[in-house]
């Protein structure tokens, strides 16, 4: 893939700036994920796996999603947990072998869905410059055929899909698309969106009345809101600035225009490669403003960002990858977990505020998923897939 040159700024700022060169600290967990989980894994050990998830799907099923790389490009796998706490045969959901796009970074990592009905849905970045989507009606026994979520010929650099499906079963897709950018450049960039029913695609560019670029390698976020609008949050370009910015609506009643969430803060000329994660109403995202990586959030009602944590109380700590959502069985609490060095943290929605409930979990941890009082978490370190699962009180 050819790189701009505002790629080696950001390789730049993220080896200057960020920290994350850090060797992944082990905290003594997830040696043998066999021990630990009681799960075998041993069909695991000759396949090189990147960004695995742990995902719950609306039936109360958990599903492991992986990519894996293979001698040219990469896979996707999708593998459900049985009643006996194994998982079935992995399936794969990309129909044409090898063609997703072996991207060395998590925030290009497969984006999943799981809907009404055993519907779930799988998108990636194909090695061919598209991004591809394939849908399962039977929570991932079978996928159909890969389906093209952007609805032009034209190849360009493009990726970093997020998936969502709503009570009636229709997927909903963004992703971050450079097509008016000249060759494979990866700004500037615009936000697109698609709606997929019945296989049938409609895209709309959420951000083609701005200027100049939204945030190209920074991963956005999808839900539902409450209001049962769709709500994309986004880094943007604006300004200068590369802050939050969401966009909510739907396309028969049309969208808003992007809304800058929290007041202006990081002025940078580059994309930091960290996107937002949207829980409980709430949005946090990394921030480099003070001239050190640190996790903000923000109510989406707010006018104010503020840091998850105090500065003068994280001095020995760095986020490595974005905060992201963990699963649980029943109503659960709204959790979020944040990769870091040297070891990754776990904290709880609480009213208005976040608490932090565990800040020795392995720094290897990408994902997680609670139930029966323990947290089971996974990742992957060169290829290796690691997993624990440990007891906890929330």
């Amino acid at each position: 893939m050819k790189r701009s040159p505002l790629s080696l700024l950001v390789l730049v700022v993220l080896f200057v700036s960020c920290a994350t060169d850090l060797p992944l600290a082990e905290n003594g967990a997830g040696a043998s994920p066999t021990a630990e989980t009681g799960m075998q894994l041993d069909w695991l050990a000759d396949r090189e796996v990147h960004e695995p998830r742990l995902i719950l799907d609306r039936a109360g099923n958990l599903l492991f999603v992986w990519r894996e790389k293979a001698d040219e490009g990469s896979n996707i796998f999708v593998a459900l947990r049985g009643r006996d706490g194994q998982f079935t045969d992995p399936v794969r959901a990309n129909d044409a072998a090898d063609t997703v796009a072996s991207y060395p970074h998590d925030e290009m990592r497969p984006a999943v869905a799981t809907g009404p009905g055993g519907r779930l849905a799988v998108a990636w970045s194909d090695s061919r410059g598209q991004v591809r989507a394939a849908e399962s009606t039977n929570g991932g026994a079978t996928f159909s055929p890969a389906f093209r979520l952007e609805q032009v010929e034209e190849a360009s650099y493009r990726g970093f899909p997020e998936l969502v499906y709503d009570d009636d079963g229709v997927l909903h897709a963004v992703w971050i698309d450079s097509r008016f950018a000249e060759g494979f450049a990866e700004e500037p960039a615009d936000l697109f969106y698609a709606r997929v029913v019945d296989g049938e695609v409609t895209e709309w560019n959420l951000t083609a009345e701005q200027e100049p670029t939204i945030c190209g390698c920074c991963r956005p976020s999808l839900e539902m809101a409450q209001s049962g609008a769709l709500r994309a949050v986004f880094r943007n370009g604006a300004d200068g600035y590369r802050d939050i910015f969401t966009v909510t609506g739907n396309l028969d009643s049309g969208f808003s225009q992007p809304r800058r969430i929290g007041q202006p803060l990081w002025k940078l000329n580059g994309c930091p490669m960290s996107g937002p994660a949207t829980l409980a109403g709430n949005v946090s995202w990394a921030d480099g403003s003070t001239g050190r990586k640190q996790l903000t959030t923000a109510d989406f009602d707010s006018a104010e960002s503020v840091p998850l944590f105090p500065e003068a109380d994280d001095i020995d700590w760095v986020p490595r990858l974005s905060p992201r959502r963990v699963s649980s069985v029943g109503p659960g609490a709204a959790l979020l977990l944040l990769p870091g060095q040297a070891a990754s943290r776990l904290m709880v929605r609480q009213e208005d505020r976040w608490v932090l409930v565990v800040d020795d979990l392995p720094a290897w941890a990408s994902s997680g998923h609670l139930e029966d009082g323990a947290l089971l978490l996974i990742g992957a370190v060169g290829g290796e897939v690691k997993m624990l699962r440990r007891p906890i009180e929330i």
